[in-house]
């Protein structure tokens, strides 16, 4: 009985830091990173803001992983271009049309990354939140990179 309860519990869990991704995710392209309060959050996610401070730190944290999510989609779409046969050219193209997938079907995600609000790269945000999301950039850059010269 104490499993089934424990499952229902972090089932909550997930469903309510969902609810407040989510939630962040319209008010960071709507509002902008600095525009966006922890208040306004709460309310989009029809929580308190104290609930919020129970699954996240802050904005910072709420804001990292919100970017965190959209780099591994960008990842994760180099990576499946990366595996197309032939030359070069053939994986650049790949990667030029999984990009553009991005920006089709991760609007938000893209938004957030690019030139809504300038991106990721507003003032405001903790050295280890600019660190890891620096980090990912570089990681989705050299993918790209890479796998444009490596024959498969």
């Amino acid at each position: 009985m104490q499993d089934v309860i424990a499952k229902r519990i972090e089932t909550e869990k997930q469903e309510r830091i969902e609810q407040i991704l989510k939630a962040a995710r319209t008010l960071f392209v709507q509002k902008g990173y600095l525009g966006a309060t922890m208040r306004d959050i709460a309310l989009e996610a029809e929580l308190s803001t104290g609930a919020i401070y129970v699954y996240f730190s802050g904005k910072d944290e709420i804001y990292a992983k919100v970017c965190e999510e959209a780099f591994l989609v960008v990842i994760g779409l180099i990576k499946k271009a990366a595996e197309t046969p032939g030359t070069p050219k053939d994986r650049l193209r790949a990667i030029c049309r999984e990009y553009y997938s991005f920006y089709t079907d991760y609007t938000e995600y893209f938004e957030m990354l690019t030139f809504h609000d300038l991106g990721f790269t507003r003032r405001g945000q903790s050295e280890e939140l600019s660190d890891r999301l620096k980090e990912l950039t570089a990681q989705a850059i050299s993918l790209s990179l890479i796998h444009i010269s490596e024959p498969t």
